[in-house]
């Protein structure tokens, strides 16, 4: 243990704080830096040596009138003159400054070595005869030398650590020449005191050099940084800036006073805090907004920040800068300001911003698209479960607007919902969401206290309709657009995106089925419904295999003769599960799923194959689904129709509603066309109740027209209904088209549209609908008793 701190002692005194640096030019640095240290500290010394000796030598001549201490100023003051002399030697020859720390510790060990001997004499003297306030004055002269001049040598310390141990050596003199046990106590205490201030001076000494370590580095890392930020300065786009510790602008890139796009820009720091918009806010309002909250808060609370955009306004125009910055820290770790740097992001930003646009809004109308709208449904339904709100969804679709795509153009179909989006902003109250879901379908979210989502709901629903009544002029077009409206309200009608959705679908489907624009609002009863037609859809699926279609048949008599012309085909189904279910609602659900095709195909055989064993005078009219006539399916059906039962084509008549000529007309013409050039007729059902049905005689080549069942009702009550039947069947026989009356259930009815030369009469009047195997063909003349055979 003595020997471990023996080697600890002796590393204390020998061992060099430096060593272990091998940076040549830091090495020079703290050379330079010790130079200086010594040399403001060596004045001190001298003056407080001074001033102690002389105080000694008055203590000494007045307390112990000793002649030693005479002896002890000579010394002293010879050691002054040898100093003095020495360096004016030195300035004399020009060798005063020296270049090295090592230069002047040479001659400054042999100084403070002859000054620690002359003050170790002070104790060696007077302890062996002072006594009371003498020894006192010894003692603390002694210890504060020790103590004093080794602090003030803390760059040296093995200089320091000489001094103390010259000085402890003569106390300790001094002590054992006192020669009492009392000497011996201090003699002790007096090593461990001059052990401790040679470890305190290691300390200072070892945390003075890496400060000065730490300081150099630092400098150099600040100049390396100096360097590089002009280098980037030169060579990059982005603009750097720095501020104070008061926020002001203190350095700003040259570029950024050069650059066309921030002419005009104010530096003053109001006005630069005042500059910065956050771009969140549309831009009419923008002009009198904040910056950006997270700015605001880094430059509140001095936080690093990073690619932050801001919005700027020079000259009328808005730009987009990105912003980065961080706090500057002094070696105190005190705040002195920000720096950072920024760049102009303009073009880049207005394209993230338009493919974020089109990512969430519809390109042709504006509005917002399915996956916007669905994420506002989202966040209103969070809303709705926390506070007293709710909200109503309306689902719109425009009739026929397919229509007017096949008729005008899609570009003229473009501009239609272009004025359907204008319409519908202009009726939705600002707190709305619209969106386009594709095709003619669009939705409108209104947000509502509890209790009123659906009056806001119907009175957006009636703004909307009411402003369809002004028609849409496109170019020479004017075109009058109806619209069919859904409403539900949530969380009444479902508690999520996808119930509330439907169940405005399905107030939607029944608001289709009225006559011109309207509106409908979901009731439960709705959902029952839809349930069924889904489940009976599943049934309709294999309604074919298991046989349950059949064929009814209603006569038509000659309005004259009243002999049998014909029957038409009329379909029922007979479910296993729901039993019979009506046409109204078993065919636009097969319509709407695509088996109206296989449905209609077995129809054309199965009538063909009953008409194929009647009379050779008697024709089968068929109904087709609008749907029959989209592609080219139904020439190559009728053909095999027709060969395999072995039925004359003129024989067969075909029926279609005015509904079935709303979709590509040129088309339909050359369908028609191509049907009657096999022999087969073709009548237009439920003539009258379309919009342009006298339109469809001139265009569409027609063999018969079956004038709807509510012209024949009001011509027996109403003089102007009864002069339009009149003029149907005057332009009907000028055009050589034969007509007939459906719904006729009166003998009155009857003889009045026979006397206004309607050809056919059908309706109840005549027969209901049977199956084939229940028609007695050889009672083929009707007349007030019924049927009988032709007389």
């Amino acid at each position: 243990m003595f020997a471990k701190f023996t080697s600890r002692f002796l590393s204390l005194l020998v061992s060099d704080p430096t060593a272990n640096l091998t940076d040549k030019k830091t090495l020079e640095r703290i050379d330079a830096e010790r130079r200086i240290r010594v040399r403001e500290n060596y004045q001190f010394i001298k003056v407080a040596g001074t001033v102690s000796a002389v105080t000694v030598t008055g203590v000494g001549v007045f307390a112990a009138s000793s002649d030693r201490i005479w002896l002890w100023a000579l010394c002293y003051l010879l050691f002054l003159s040898a100093v003095f002399t020495e360096r004016l030697l030195r300035h004399k020859i020009g060798r005063y400054r020296m270049n090295s720390f090592e230069g002047i510790s040479t001659r400054g060990t042999v100084s403070l070595v002859a000054a620690s001997i002359i003050w170790a004499a002070v104790p060696a003297i007077f302890f062996p005869i002072a006594d009371g306030e003498l020894l006192l004055f010894v003692c603390g002269l002694a210890c504060g030398n020790m103590a004093f001049n080794s602090l003030f040598l803390y760059m040296a310390p093995r200089h320091a650590a000489a001094l103390v141990l010259i000085m402890a050596a003569g106390c300790l003199i001094g002590l054992i020449g006192r020669g009492s046990m009392a000497a011996v106590g201090v003699s002790v205490m007096l090593l461990l005191y001059a052990y401790g201030i040679i470890v305190a001076i290691r300390q200072i000494s070892n945390a003075y050099f890496e400060g000065l370590v730490k300081r150099f580095e630092l400098e150099r890392s600040r100049e390396l940084f100096r360097i590089l930020f002009r280098d980037f300065e030169d060579t990059s786009s982005d603009w750097m800036w720095s501020v104070n510790e008061h926020g002001e602008l203190n350095h700003i890139s040259p570029q950024f006073l050069e650059d066309s796009r921030t002419r005009g820009y104010s530096l003053e720091p109001a006005a630069v805090y005042r500059s910065l918009k956050d771009p969140a806010i549309c831009e009419k309002e923008r002009a009198h907004g904040r910056m950006p909250k997270a700015l605001l808060k880094a430059l509140k609370n001095r936080l690093p920040f990073r690619d932050i955009v801001v919005a700027v306004e020079l000259d009328g125009a808005w730009r987009y800068w990105r912003v980065s910055g961080r706090p500057v820290l002094d070696t105190d770790h005190r705040y002195i300001g920000m720096r950072g740097s920024f760049s102009d992001i303009t073009d880049t930003y207005l394209a993230e911003q338009h493919l974020h646009f089109l990512a969430l809004h519809d390109p042709l109308t504006g509005l917002a698209n399915r996956a916007s709208f669905e994420r506002e449904v989202e966040m209103l339904i969070e809303t709705v479960s926390e506070a007293n709100r709710e909200f109503a969804l309306l689902t719109i679709d425009i009739d026929k607007f397919k229509m007017v795509n096949d008729t005008l153009g899609h570009q003229a179909g473009d501009e239609v919902l272009k004025e359907i989006g204008r319409r519908l902003r202009t009726a939705s109250p600002d707190d709305a969401c619209i969106a386009r879901f594709g095709g003619d379908e669009f939705c409108v979210l209104l947000p509502a206290p509890t209790g009123e989502g659906e009056s806001r709901g119907i009175a957006m629903a009636e703004g909307f309709i009411s402003s369809l009544d002004e028609p849409l002029s496109l170019g020479p077009n004017v075109l009058e657009v109806d619209c069919s409206v859904g409403l539900a309200v949530a969380p009444r009608d479902g508690v999520d995106r996808h119930t509330i959705h439907r169940n405005a679908d399905l107030a939607l489907y029944r608001s289709k089925t009225l006559a011109g624009s309207s509106y409908r609002i979901f009731a439960p009863e709705m959902d029952a419904l839809a349930q069924r037609a889904q489940e009976l859809e599943y049934e309709l699926r294999t309604a074919l295999k298991r046989n349950e279609f059949e064929l009814n048949y209603q006569p038509l008599v000659d309005s004259q003769t009243r002999k049998i012309t014909g029957y038409e085909a009329l379909l029922r189904w007979n479910n296993l599960k729901f039993g019979p279910v009506s046409p109204g609602e078993f065919v636009p659900i097969a319509e709407r799923s695509g088996m109206i095709a296989g449905i209609g195909e077995w129809v054309l055989h199965q009538a063909c194959m009953d008409a194929a064993g009647w009379p050779n005078d008697i024709h089968i009219a068929v109904n087709l689904s609008p749907h029959q006539l989209n592609g080219f399916s139904l020439l190559a059906v009728l053909p095999r129709a027709l060969g395999e039962s072995g039925l004359l084509a003129r024989r067969l008549e075909l029926e279609i509603t005015e509904t079935a000529l709303e979709g590509d007309p040129e088309h339909i013409i050359d369908m028609l066309h191509s049907i009657r050039e096999m022999g087969i007729s073709i009548a237009l059902d439920d003539f009258g109740t379309g919009y342009s049905s006298l339109s469809h005689l001139v265009r569409f080549p027609f063999d018969k027209l079956k004038i709807d069942r509510s012209f024949v009702s009001e011509a027996m009550v109403s003089a102007e209904a009864m002069t339009i039947v009149r003029a149907i069947v005057s332009l009907a026989h000028n055009l050589k088209v034969r007509t007939t009356a459906e719904g006729v259930e009166t003998e009155e009815q009857f003889g009045t549209l026979a006397e206004m030369g309607i050809d056919e009469i059908q309706g109840y009047l005549i027969a209901r609908p049977l199956p084939a195997d229940r028609l007695d063909h050889a009672q083929n003349r009707f007349d007030a008793a019924g049927f009988n055979a032709t007389a």
